[in-house]
């Protein structure tokens, strides 16, 4: 369906190396975003967390950034971890990481050697997980950068509209909104497609 082929083209973009806005699904409570709306890069370069927070008009590109991960995948890449909620959702807890994530993802730890990780489940967030699952596919590290879709100093996005504004501020690479793609065809312009199979942007 066109959902499924909205998050195919999703992962491609992600695994190409771009930065990109994810929104779907009804407004999350709390401060943060978990996955309905939020900014996501792999972690596969050095300068992937301070380009995507760049993308974000954050000045800090030392931030820390969120590392989502597969709660079953935890104690592949988490040294030290007693599970629970507050990993689960995004609370602000640095972890030491295991030799396995230093190995696939050095560019993820922080100098001291952790890393702020935010546990996803199946059942909690369906598509995040599944997303997660295929770049570990693909890649052999089911991890993201995630942070929220938002602008620095502005609220949380709540639409789509919103989301469209913040996106043709921002730094992004483009913005998946449901079924539908929004890309930068230029340094300025933005496209409107409905993602089809075996698309290219």
């Amino acid at each position: 369906g066109s959902a499924q082929r909205a998050q195919d083209e999703l992962a491609r973009r992600l695994l190409a190396g771009q930065c990109v806005g994810w929104v779907h699904g009804p407004m999350e409570f709390g401060e943060r975003s978990h996955s309905h709306r939020v900014a996501l890069a792999l972690p596969r370069a050095d300068e992937a967390r301070p380009r995507l927070l760049a993308a974000l008009r954050h000045d800090e590109p030392f931030l820390p950034c969120r590392l989502a991960l597969p709660e079953e995948a935890a104690g592949e890449f988490l040294a030290s971890w007693a599970g629970g909620a507050w990993l689960a959702h995004g609370a602000r807890v640095l972890v030491p990481a295991h030799e396995r994530l230093r190995a696939l993802a050095p560019c993820a730890l922080a100098p001291d050697g952790r890393v702020w990780p935010q546990l996803v489940t199946a059942t909690d967030a369906p598509e995040l997980h599944a997303l997660l699952v295929r770049i570990g596919q693909q890649t052999g590290a089911p991890l993201l950068w995630l942070a929220d879709l938002t602008l620095r100093g502005a609220p949380l996005v709540r639409s789509e509209s919103e989301a469209v504004e913040a996106f043709g501020r921002s730094g992004l690479d483009a913005l998946v909104a449901a079924t539908r793609l929004y890309a930068r065809a230029c340094r300025r312009a933005i496209t409107h497609t409905r993602p089809a199979s075996g698309s290219r942007g």
